[in-house]
């Protein structure tokens, strides 16, 4: 078992999002990937607001991350989610 394994991004899942939660949030992905998957390089790390709620709620969150894996010839990748 690896009980630090993960982010806190659970615990955030019914937080308001303001944009220091955002930045602390990103830090958080972005040390997370380096340590848990080192064969991950990347190259973008995007959160924002989902913007059909941010007029009422900011309680969702999309993720963008765009990498690629390490090596010479590996095609860059985008992964999208909605939290």
């Amino acid at each position: 078992m690896r009980p630090n394994f993960g982010t806190s991004l659970r615990e955030s899942v019914f937080e308001n999002m303001t944009p220091s939660k955002i930045s602390n949030l990103k830090q958080e992905l972005m040390s997370a990937v380096n340590k848990y998957h080192p064969e991950v390089d990347i190259l973008k790390l995007d959160l924002s607001w989902d913007p059909r709620t941010q007029s009422s709620s900011r309680n969702t969150l999309l993720v963008t991350l765009n990498f690629q894996l390490t090596g010479e010839h590996h095609t860059p990748q985008t992964l999208n989610i909605v939290i």
